[in-house]
């Protein structure tokens, strides 16, 4: 019981967030990158299907704080190209951006 205490105490620390967030990270890269190489498992594309949802789900969510609140009026085919544009820097940034999104709400709950 001790333990549990002492643990979410030092979560709590700015430290604690820290090194939490860096295994986050570490388990992240490290599960996608065992996914990548076994290629040949039936279910390596359900599994990289989720990770890629993850990282483009994050990753438009830090774009929408950054783009401005404006209306543009654009032709249909505008439209289409600043969402493929968008969508596509979305899952890059969201690869930086999700393990410590994911792993900021785990330490704030915690």
């Amino acid at each position: 019981m001790k333990e549990k205490k002492d643990l979410k105490e030092f979560i709590s620390t700015s430290t604690g967030k820290f090194v939490f967030i860096g295994i986050f990270y570490f388990i992240f890269i490290t599960v996608f990158a065992a996914v990548s190489a076994i290629s040949f498992n039936s279910d390596a594309p359900y599994i990289m299907f989720v990770f890629c949802a993850l990282f483009v789900y994050f990753g438009w969510k830090a774009l929408n704080r950054i783009t401005p609140r404006i209306f543009l009026i654009m032709p249909i085919i505008g439209w289409f190209f600043y969402f493929t544009i968008k969508f596509i820097l979305a899952y890059f940034v969201g690869v930086a951006i999700a393990p410590y999104k994911i792993a900021k709400m785990i330490a704030e709950k915690i």
